[in-house]
């Protein structure tokens, strides 16, 4: 049951786009190794070496940290070692994640952060009620509030070493290790010449340890791997209920008290940028995940007031101006792009492949061709390209993606295709097929 309650806290990264189908200006700012960051924060590297975690109901003190808490707690350190908590509450015109039908007219469910009205409880954790606090200035009123408490270190720990770094698990926070020594990499590289072998070296060991730090830092502990067939089932969420539907086995290594609390850690800490910009009379143009863009006048002052949260020993810019004075042009979440303006020559800096990212390139090899689509957005935008010229450019061609059969559920999507064909010419298991 517990598990359930915390997986319908899950939410996910914040993503948005305030400022549609219209250009603007700002700076695009990025927390440095968002979820290795969170989770040195939370102290959430005891979860993964305790022997056991008990749960304590504590919703008294909870709800007096939550009335008792301000924007400028947020960039105390201390203050997050507290916020292992998940709480039931009736939101009340409080400002949550929620999933639900945002359009009357489809019967699709999908995530927004938005205000919350309802008629029975529903479970968050608590960064995202501070969040809330933070927005609108209201308390949320808590039902019951569930600590959750690492107990004991499991014995039988060894030693890891990782790329020659080498990290005790018992008593070192692994997350703060990785990023601690992938910043003492990069420093070392400022110091050597591009074409120079050792600086190869460095550059794939940094990358490496990225890699590592973000993959074992938020995925691996809500994964889930669904059956192919239907079953009866009992779902435990906010609610319990039986119905029939595909069961999801979970990962190895699955943990919702971190998936949950990674995933609204972070959403804080972006809410805490929008209200700080709120109280200026200002607004980010959009977020994703942990980047937000926001005007280019309030770059200094962001980074200052989050620079206290540092918990590495390492002295690292804790908020960093990723693309500093660009233009911003969006569609939706995920779907946006970033450049800078030549005259009538857009060079892009960055783009997004949400949406595009799973078709085949349609122009052929030697361009990267989703860069391509933007630069034509952007010029249909400015008016440096007719509707008329793009549809002559766009409307001959084909999506075409390319779907791997890497199970026994694809390989039989795909049994029409082989019917009275030579085993020769048939798609089997691991082909392709576009």
């Amino acid at each position: 049951e517990m598990k359930g309650r915390l997986m319908s806290s899950f939410y996910g990264g914040r993503c948005e786009v305030n400022y549609r189908k219209e250009p603007i200006k700002c700076s695009v700012l990025d927390f440095t190794s968002m979820y290795p960051t969170v989770n040195a924060l939370l102290s959430l590297d005891k979860f993964l070496v305790a022997e056991e975690v008990e749960i304590i109901e504590d919703t008294e003190k909870v709800q007096t940290f939550l009335e008792e808490i301000t924007l400028e707690d947020i960039n105390k350190k201390e203050i997050y070692s507290q916020m292992c908590v998940l709480c039931e509450i009736v939101p009340d015109s409080d400002i949550l994640p929620i999933r639900t039908e945002f359009n009357e007219h489809e019967k699709l469910k999908n995530i927004g952060i938005c205000e919350v009205k309802a008629e029975k409880s529903l479970f968050y954790a608590l960064p995202d009620l501070v969040a809330s606090k933070i927005l609108t200035g209201k308390t949320p009123k808590i039902l019951k509030a569930y600590r959750f408490v690492p107990k004991e270190v499991q014995k039988g720990l060894k030693k890891v070493n990782i790329l020659d770094l080498e990290i005790n698990p018992a008593k070192e926070n692994i997350f703060a290790q990785l990023v601690e020594e992938r910043q003492r990499i990069k420093k070392g590289l400022k110091k050597l010449e591009k074409n120079y072998e050792q600086y190869n070296l460095l550059e794939s060991r940094q990358q490496a340890i990225k890699l590592l730090a973000n993959s074992t830092s938020y995925g691996i502990y809500v994964e889930f791997n669904p059956e192919h067939e239907n079953s009866d089932l009992t779902v435990n969420s906010n609610t319990t209920f039986d119905t029939k539907g595909r069961f999801e086995r979970t990962g190895s290594f699955f943990n919702p008290v971190m998936g949950a609390l990674i995933t609204s850690t972070s959403r804080l800490l972006l809410a805490t940028i929008e209200t700080l910009l709120k109280k200026e009379g200002k607004f980010h143009v959009y977020c994703d995940t942990d980047g937000i863009g926001v005007p280019v006048e309030s770059v200094k002052e962001l980074q200052g007031f989050f620079q206290s949260l540092n918990p590495y020993k390492e002295e690292i810019q804790m908020l960093k101006e990723e693309y500093s004075d660009v233009w911003f042009y969006g569609i939706s979440a995920k779907r946006y792009c970033l450049y800078k303006l030549n005259g009538k020559e857009t060079e892009i800096l960055k783009h997004s492949l949400h949406g595009l990212g799973h078709l085949l390139n349609p122009f052929g090899t030697g361009i990267v061709w989703q860069e391509q689509i933007w630069k034509d957005f952007l010029k249909l935008h400015y008016g440096w390209m007719s509707y008329q010229q793009f549809y002559a450019k766009y409307g001959i061609l084909y999506g075409v993606s390319k779907l791997a059969v890497s199970n026994q559920e694809l390989h039989k999507r795909v049994k029409k295709f082989n019917e009275n064909k030579d085993y020769a010419k048939q798609i089997k298991p691991f082909g392709f097929i576009c």
